[in-house]
């Protein structure tokens, strides 16, 4: 009896480590699951932030582009309005200076005056233009230009 005794006592210990580990598996297999809902639930915060965050960078980097633009744009403008004003001014100026002219023979020096004088009020006029629109553009560029 005691070889059945022993096999019986096997076979029963070999029983109970079988459920033993049946039962372990069990708990262990929920314990994972409760983990893997749980770093789920921390991966999709994660990704979330990270979406946040990048859509917060790429509007600033937006919005600086704009500006950017936006500053040229004005910028170019004025100083487009400004050089148009001074052409005016230097071709005033070539009119004013002594040159050789084709005028009438039989003007007198008070009708050359009067040419002259409209020429210079010509200067003025394109002078007080450049100065008034260089003042009122001066808000939109730098020092520098």
């Amino acid at each position: 009896m005691d070889g059945i005794s022993t096999l019986t006592g096997i076979l029963s210990g070999g029983a109970a480590g079988a459920i033993i580990s049946a039962i372990w598996n069990h708990f262990s297999k929920l314990s994972l699951q409760r983990n893997e809902a749980s770093f789920t639930a921390k991966l999709t915060t994660l990704e979330h932030d990270f979406q946040r965050s990048q859509s917060q960078a790429q509007a600033e980097i937006d919005r600086s582009v704009f500006v950017t633009r936006a500053h040229f744009e004005t910028e170019f403008e004025a100083m487009k309005d400004i050089f148009s004003c001074l052409s005016e001014v230097r071709l005033a100026m070539n009119a004013i200076r002594p040159m050789f002219a084709v005028e009438p023979a039989a003007e007198t020096e008070d009708e050359r005056l009067k040419r002259l004088s409209e020429r210079f009020k010509i200067l003025m006029i394109a002078t007080d233009k450049l100065l008034n629109t260089s003042e009122s553009k001066a808000p939109f560029y730098s020092e520098e230009l």
